[in-house]
């Protein structure tokens, strides 16, 4: 953990905190799971900053309570690799962030928990992205590795004059707009489409979508503009966002346009990092706003003069919800499991309902002995036991094989919705973990009685495997949209 997360856990004997409470959870789930919380002695640089000596005094005090690993020297290759300056003081506020990653890229730590949205950043730069979490990250995944109930979250869509305005959520959106009663007038005034995590006085993000040609070119006439997209700060994790933006593009198809847009500062780089990751792209600066950047996703293919012929990069660019089909496979999947990973294909109350493990990056762990997955491969995962039927089509990302636990926990970072336990007893033979994208809940599940109909498979695969019958083939093209 980096050291303003420690200090959450530490409190304040003047005031708690802003992340106590939060922390503190995060700091039982890790010991629940079986853990350990420890420091770099390179964050005591952090203390030797703070000028008041009795303050400085009562935080090395703090930071002394933690297990300690030795203190490492930074070197140019990594510096240059995170994307820090070259000339980085070690003793600096960065140094010691730099420090800290430099620390994980060498396994001495499985995970890296901080709020530091810059470090994020750096993080991605140095491939280390799937491994630092936000509290809220952090939360989702040591829950499920205790094997506790995940907190259940849901996006609904709802009509703008339900939302009450006046609450803390709304701050930084005041901050942000001139003339915030006024825009917000305008929304209700028009019934924009508004999609919200939460409810009532316990908003925990809100999109905001409106039908807009866009003032850069590089799309179409027939856009989507995406006017807000904001998660509470309380929230600032991988998971929320991604199941925000979900939703956002399936509420985007479903008013049949064919490209969005989002207007952005470019201080928001978290949400800008987010947005690229699934296929949007810079169309420049907003015309007539300084410090503000267009970003731009094409939804329909049709419609983009070079489509991608890879298709884990087709899919990145135009998903979820489209994607190109090259090879596909059959993957059988208990009940339990398919009910953590795909919870928007159990019975519900919301269209778009969701929990921690409802995110568009996910993990797939088993006991299969296929070598064959490469990026790109599409998955058709079929339900066995009740249920039995195909609900759910992702997109691999990567796979990785292993006995080693703490291999999986890098390997998975925040995406696993697996016990501690579970996966133990899984890694006492070799697991394969596969990383994917969801691609598709389908509305209409293909049983299995279908599937043997179709001429997709003669009889249930009992592990992963090939669709290779040229009636296979054609069904897992053509599913596409069902």
């Amino acid at each position: 953990m980096d050291t303003n997360i420690v200090l959450a856990i530490e409190g304040d004997e003047d005031a708690d905190h802003v992340n106590h409470q939060s922390a503190s959870t995060v700091y039982r789930l890790v010991l629940d799971a079986g853990g350990q919380v420890s420091i770099v002695d390179n964050q005591f640089d952090d203390i030797s900053r703070i000028q008041d000596r009795q303050l400085r005094d009562r935080r090395r005090r703090q930071l002394e309570k933690y297990p300690r690993l030795g203190r490492v020297e930074l070197t140019t290759g990594f510096l240059s690799e995170a994307r820090y300056a070259l000339n980085l003081g070690a003793h600096t506020n960065d140094g010691v962030d730099a420090a800290l990653l430099l620390t994980l890229q060498r396994n001495a730590a499985t995970w890296l928990i901080t709020e530091d949205r810059k470090l994020h950043a750096h993080a991605r730069h140095a491939g280390l992205q799937e491994r630092v979490m936000m509290l809220d990250d952090a939360e989702g995944v040591l829950t499920a590795l205790s094997g506790q109930l995940p907190v259940h979250y849901s996006v609904d869509d709802v009509q703008p004059h339900t939302i009450d305005p006046v609450q803390p959520f709304f701050d930084s959106l005041r901050a942000d707009y001139g003339d915030f009663s006024s825009w917000w007038h305008k929304v209700v005034a028009q019934r924009r489409t508004c999609l919200v995590i939460g409810g009532g006085k316990d908003i925990r993000g809100l999109a905001v979508l409106d039908r807009q040609e866009p003032e850069v070119s590089g799309l179409t006439a027939n856009s989507v503009k995406i006017c807000t997209f904001k998660i509470a700060e309380a929230n600032q994790g991988k998971k929320l966002g991604e199941t925000l933006l979900e939703a956002v593009i399936a509420r985007i198809r479903s008013m049949r346009a064919e490209t969005c847009f989002v207007e952005a500062s470019l201080d928001k780089e978290a949400l800008l990092m987010m947005l690229r990751e699934f296929g949007f792209f810079d169309l420049g600066p907003k015309p007539g706003a300084s410090g503000q950047t267009v970003l731009g996703k094409i939804l329909e293919p049709s419609v983009d003069d070079m489509p991608p012929d890879h298709p884990l990069e087709y899919n990145r660019r135009y998903g979820p919800g489209k994607r190109r089909v090259n090879r596909a496979f059959l993957v059988p999947i208990i009940p339990v499991f398919h009910s953590m990973l795909f919870p928007a294909s159990e019975p519900q109350r919301s269209f778009f309902d969701s929990t921690y493990g409802n995110a568009i990056r996910k993990v797939y762990i088993c006991h299969s002995g296929i070598k064959a997955l490469e990026p790109g491969d599409t998955l058709f995962f079929l339900r066995t036991h009740e249920r039995r039927a195909v609900h759910a089509v992702g997109v691999v990302e990567e796979t990785l094989r292993t006995t080693e636990l703490a291999d999986v926990l890098n390997f998975a970072g925040a995406r696993t919705v697996y016990r501690a336990e579970e996966l133990q007893k899984m890694c006492e033979k070799e697991v394969l973990a596969v990383k994917f994208r969801l691609d598709q809940v389908l509305e209409a599940p293909v049983s299995r009685e279908s599937l043997k109909m179709l001429g997709v498979m003669e009889e249930s695969p009992q592990s992963i495997a090939q669709i290779k019958s040229e009636e296979g083939i054609q069904w897992a093209r053509t599913l596409q949209g069902g």
